[in-house]
């Protein structure tokens, strides 16, 4: 690993100009931040109702061996095998095989740039700052850039990679009597890896004569033991034939999406075998876990931009350093607060446009909030001389 280490200095004046800029960021993040959390209030009671309306509608259907056209344009619930009847093969590596799905998956070791920074405040508000710049080889499914590195200096990595990922797919796949839609099968993912074998090096010098064949994977350089930058691994996965269940709409020998007055599409496919609530279950096991990590993003949003708006009393107070980071505690403090009441008056004007009970309930627990807020600065203030004299 190498390790570079930089400082440098910023002046009381040019870092209250810095904080002036963070409270338009900040105010545009804040604002922001309303509408990623009601809409996606709107996104989540879609997707409820959908699922419920899926509930309701849904044809259990026990075999897929034969059409029936009575499901025809019905929401209908099957289990059966999927399975295909070509051979997929890899274009650059002639890897090949009997599957749904056969994946490439490309490794290159390479440099990696790794930035840490270290700030402390001075005596009259400037601050100092210790960046320190850590690179190591690593090996990456992706690209990196070494010409945006600090020092690119003794870390250089290959303009490009020689190979990339990519991914076959069998054009017609069966399910009994029917095909699987492009969407389903898009959501057939049971990926498992598919070791190379001696007997495939063949068809691999065809197209890459420096490559071996190592624990079941492509190596592509001289020594396994010790790569250099640029080495590359190429390794393989396929999802292979196997039993499917699928919730979504009959149309002829194939399916599509079912749509419903909701507005939310349904066509889902999971792997192996699952009773229409078992998917349905899950889809809105999905659905909470999208809502629940968007509601803190959007939390996170206002948090970070009402903690920019107050950034400047921080830089004010730096001029004695402590008081800076006491005043910083405290803006975080209050940042935080607001943020959880507007985050929570937000969702509920959203709850109250698309469902007025819950919206009222949360509205109610932000105004709480606020009321504990306001109970305890009232005590945290000192009591005044002429009301200690009272006794008196």
């Amino acid at each position: 690993m190498d390790t570079f280490r930089e400082v440098s200095n910023q002046g009381f004046f040019s870092r209250i100009g810095s904080s002036i800029v963070g409270v338009l960021l900040g105010g545009l993040l804040f604002v922001g931040g309303c509408p990623v959390l009601f809409f996606n209030e709107g996104c989540a009671v879609r997707s409820y109702q959908a699922l419920q309306e899926a509930r309701e509608n849904v044809v259990p259907v026990a075999s897929a061996a034969q059409v029936e056209a009575a499901n025809d344009k019905k929401l209908v619930h099957m289990v059966a095998g999927a399975d295909s009847e070509e051979t997929l093969a890899d274009p650059q590596f002639g890897i090949s095989a009997k599957v749904i799905k056969l994946r490439r998956n490309v490794e290159m070791y390479q440099w990696e740039e790794e930035k840490r920074e270290e700030k402390r405040k001075k005596l009259g508000g400037g601050e100092e700052t210790i960046t320190t710049y850590h690179y190591d080889k690593t090996w990456s499914s992706s690209h990196i850039n070494s010409n945006s590195f600090r020092h690119p200096e003794g870390h250089t990595n290959p303009t490009e990679m020689l190979y990339r990922n990519d991914t076959q797919q069998a054009q017609k796949v069966w399910f009994g009597a029917f095909t699987l839609s492009p969407t389903l099968l898009g959501q057939y993912n049971s990926f498992e890896p598919l070791p190379v074998q001696q007997a495939d090096m063949e068809k691999v010098a065809a197209t890459s004569a420096t490559a071996k064949l190592e624990q079941g994977h492509l190596y592509i350089g001289d020594n396994p033991a010790s790569p250099a930058v640029g080495d590359t691994k190429v390794s393989f996965q396929v999802v292979r034939p196997s039993t499917v269940s699928i919730l979504a709409l009959q149309m002829g020998s194939s399916f599509g999406p079912f749509p419903t007055k909701a507005g939310e599409p349904i066509e889902l496919l999971s792997v192996g075998q699952h009773t229409a609530e078992q998917m349905i279950v899950a889809e809105e096991s999905k659905v909470a876990f999208r809502t629940w990590a968007i509601r803190f993003g959007g939390f996170f949003m206002m948090f970070i931009g009402l903690s920019l708006t107050m950034g400047p009393l921080g830089v004010l107070g730096d001029v004695i350093p402590f008081v800076g980071s006491i005043i910083r505690t405290g803006t975080t403090l209050i940042a935080g607060l607001l943020a959880a009441v507007f985050a929570l008056v937000t969702i509920a004007v959203a709850w109250i446009f698309y469902r007025p009970l819950l919206g009222i309930i949360l509205l109610a627990a932000a105004i709480g909030i606020i009321f504990l807020v306001f109970k305890l600065s009232r005590k945290s203030k000192p009591a005044s001389p002429v009301a200690g004299m009272e006794g008196i």
